[in-house]
């Protein structure tokens, strides 16, 4: 593959990863703390309700309401409807229903040396894109090699076909560790209820 080809390639992943990752606002000033990712409420791909963001845990702290921004520029009120602070994970309710959601992907299938891009909101700047490579991935964290920033968190960490393989946690020994995928389904399924009341 051409450098040219790949950066086309690249683009378009990217392009495809904004559009299902927004703004997490929650504090005063409507500072950013960090990502989301629009999730399907069923296990699937592409177009669904959309109603349903995942983020981290540490981003949305003990708030039961945040700003949520979108691609296109629009933000509203989310509300937050379950946390689990030991998995960093948290589930955040919007009302528009039609958004676009993440194609998920299998972690299992990620091999050492892997590309993969991560999406966040680094130092005031929308929709970052970071590349880098997988160190390792097992049930608990995939570790790669990739360079994040505050902002990055809640934000997708995709592989090379752009499917959300999980959601960016954390940085240690520099290397930036994501809660995997089926983790995460599963932590959106326990929340249905919640979701489907909200």
């Amino acid at each position: 593959m051409s450098a040219a080809a790949l950066a086309d390639d690249l683009g378009r992943i990217a392009d495809a990863l904004r559009r299902v990752t927004v703004e997490i606002r929650t504090g005063g000033r409507g500072r950013s703390l960090g990502a989301g990712v629009v999730w399907p409420e069923r296990q699937g791909q592409g177009r669904g309700r959309g109603r349903v963001v995942v983020t981290n845990a540490h981003v949305v702290g003990t708030r039961s309401r945040c700003m949520v921004g979108f691609a296109g520029g629009r933000t509203e009120e989310g509300r937050v409807v379950r946390v689990d602070d030991r998995r960093d994970l948290a589930v955040v309710v919007v009302s528009g229903d039609g958004l676009e959601t993440a194609v998920v992907g299998d972690p299992a299938q990620l091999r050492t040396g892997e590309l993969v891009l991560a999406l966040g909101h680094p130092f005031g700047v929308s929709r970052a894109l970071a590349l880098g490579i997988v160190h390792a991935a097992d049930r608990r964290w995939i570790q790669a090699d990739v360079r994040l920033a505050p902002g990055f968190s809640g934000g997708p960490l995709a592989d090379a076909a752009g499917r959300v393989v999980g959601i960016n946690a954390m940085i240690a020994h520099g290397l930036g560790l994501a809660v995997p995928a089926p983790a995460i389904e599963r932590f959106v399924r326990a929340a249905e209820p919640a979701t489907e009341a909200a």
